[in-house]
């Protein structure tokens, strides 16, 4: 199968992943990719969920505030670099938080000229405290709280696609009624402000899980995926890489899952 991009990558900075970006930029020549979007977990200027509950103990989940201006001018200067062989595109992979609009707006795609942002979530409020529901096994209020914050990500408009659509169903296994709903939630407000959604391909890595209807990965769900292909929506599919040599890892396996639920997927996103 023909691999042409990878929109979702990490690097070093973030604490749980590994390789800086000349790294992963070699390996994806390595792998034949033609684009490559570096997109490590954004810090805020608060630098909150800089270390949080990871794999069973406290541990460091993104970058400090002050490392941003480090990691943009890497990612610059290899896109220059390597400009010949790979298209290097600069982003950040973003919870959404309403009161940083200006953030957002001025510093990630103003100052700093990223080519696109990612919106991901994965952390959700209950009871007005901020929460990771893959902690423990998510409840129907976690699951709809993850519902509720992920169409508000999507109505910021500050994203160009949103990662991992279906996270909440890694700690979430009753596919009942709850799930069905909120999928097709997430699913409608993708279609209504045009915005693509993730195969992604770090939950093909993991342990895999039991739910209702047997054992299968973390995410993608299947369940949610063949709910997926009614609605028009852009589906793409990227690794998710936390270490250079997994830059290209699942890209296939990804696709291979999409045509066998007859999802079609696009392999360049126009920003």
């Amino acid at each position: 199968m023909n691999i042409k991009s990878n929109y979702h990558t990490h690097n070093y900075r973030c604490g749980h992943a590994t390789g800086n970006v000349e790294d992963y930029c070699n390996e994806a020549i390595k792998a034949g990719l033609e684009i490559l979007g570096i997109s490590d977990h954004l810090p805020f200027p608060d630098n909150r969920w800089h270390v949080m509950p990871w794999e069973g103990k406290e541990g460091q989940v993104r970058m400090l505030v002050t490392e941003i201006d480090s990691y943009s001018n890497e990612v610059d200067q290899a896109k220059l670099k390597y400009k010949d062989k790979l298209e290097v595109l600069k982003s950040m992979e973003c919870e959404y938080v309403e009161k940083y609009h200006n953030y957002y707006r001025e510093e990630l795609l103003g100052r700093l000229k990223c080519d696109y942002l990612v919106g991901s979530v994965h952390y959700i409020k209950i009871d007005g405290e901020w929460i990771d529901p893959r902690q423990k096994e998510a409840r129907k209020i976690e699951l709809k709280q993850y519902t509720k914050h992920f169409i508000e990500s999507v109505e910021s408009g500050f994203f160009a696609f949103m990662a991992h659509p279906d996270l909440i169903f890694s700690t979430y296994y009753n596919w009942d009624e709850d799930a069905v709903s909120c999928s097709k939630a997430i699913l409608e407000v993708a279609e209504e402000n045009n915005i693509p959604l993730e195969i992604n391909g770090q939950g093909m890595r993991t342990l895999k899980v039991i739910d209702s209807k047997g054992e299968r990965w973390k995410y993608p769900v299947k369940h949610f995926w063949e709910l997926a292909k009614d609605y028009n929506i852009k589906t793409i599919v990227n690794s998710d890489a936390h270490a250079p040599k997994l830059v290209a890892d699942n890209l296939d396996v990804g696709r291979k899952f999409a045509k066998e639920i007859g999802i079609k997927v696009t392999e360049k996103l126009i920003f």
